[in-house]
């Protein structure tokens, strides 16, 4: 099944803001990609707009939602 991630957070919880909120999405980013039963096929972040977008093929709904984790 095909996703269509979008998470949008405002300037005060934008992970830009803190080096290790920074760090924590950049490790989740590269876990989800190496989770068994989900594809990352795209994924892009418009800053100004504090919105990420990420393209997901994934089994079903539960495997995104637990790759997802605290995104």
């Amino acid at each position: 099944m095909l996703f269509q991630v979008v998470h949008t957070h405002n300037s005060e919880t934008c992970p830009a803001q803190s080096p290790e909120a920074a760090k924590r999405y950049a490790e989740w980013w590269q876990a989800m990609k190496k989770i068994p039963g989900v594809k990352v096929l795209a994924g892009t972040v418009s800053p100004l707009a504090h919105t990420f977008y990420i393209a997901v093929g994934a089994d079903d709904y539960p495997t995104l939602a637990r790759a997802l984790g605290h995104l």
